[in-house]
């Protein structure tokens, strides 16, 4: 697989998931691994506290990008996820 797009999920009372819950999600549907078993954890690529932070708080559209293994993620401020090969896959 070498593209994933997610859009935001939803808890049952209609308030949006974590965005870390979301790029989990889509590394494990590119990578075939369970969530708990992704390899390095996710917290090693990127602070998930200060990106949900930042991203929950932006005024306007925002995007961070950040490599993930041989993946690079993309998450936006409106709770889309990308997930895409790096051009320099390990």
């Amino acid at each position: 697989m070498d593209l994933i797009q997610m859009q935001p999920s939803f808890s049952a009372e209609g308030q949006p998931d974590e965005i870390s819950f979301t790029i989990l999600t889509a590394l494990s549907e590119v990578t075939q691994v369970d969530i708990a078993n992704l390899q390095p954890p996710l917290y090693d690529a990127i602070d998930t506290d200060a990106l949900e932070q930042l991203l929950m708080s932006a005024d306007e559209r925002l995007c961070v990008t950040f490599p993930y293994e041989q993946w690079v993620v993309k998450a936006n401020s409106d709770g889309a996820v990308e997930v895409t090969p790096s051009s320099e896959r390990r």
